[in-house]
């Protein structure tokens, strides 16, 4: 296996991090909001605050997997991420209930992506080799 430059190798360890960090945000914002509800209403703007404030790690997510050369599946899926916060940020402002009531189903799919997220960059930050990293081939003989 080639060796990695020090700042591949950094952006994997780095996205391996930001995936969980954002995990761990969007956790904090279940039990922020769980607040609100169960607390007190003046509560919901600290939900909000931190929601916008985790937003910058799906970004610098996206740029560390760029940078650490990760597989294509990591990159579409941490796109996908990224536009899933996009839509997540938007939907309590929608006047549609039935469709603003997405954003907690969203809220756990963003907390699922980017848990998976960071452990499949996991084995790349490690410097396993690619062989044993599970992935799926697409049969050349088939096409």
């Amino acid at each position: 296996m080639a060796e990695h430059s020090p700042l591949v190798r950094w952006s994997r360890i780095g996205a391996m991090a930001f995936a969980w960090l954002f995990t761990a945000g969007v956790a904090l914002q279940v039990f922020l909001a769980g607040l609100a509800l169960f607390d007190t209403a003046e509560r919901w703007q600290n939900h909000t605050d931190v929601g916008y404030m985790i937003g910058i790690f799906p970004l610098v997510l996206l740029v560390l997997v760029l940078l650490g050369r990760l597989p294509r599946e990591i990159i579409g899926m941490t796109v996908v991420l990224v536009l899933l916060y996009i839509v997540q940020t938007i939907l309590p402002t929608l006047d549609a209930g039935y469709i603003a009531a997405l954003h907690p189903i969203v809220a756990f799919v963003l907390m699922g992506m980017s848990g998976q997220l960071g452990a499949r960059i996991r084995p790349f930050a490690a410097g396993t080799p690619s062989s044993a990293v599970p992935h799926h081939h697409h049969n050349a003989s088939l096409e």
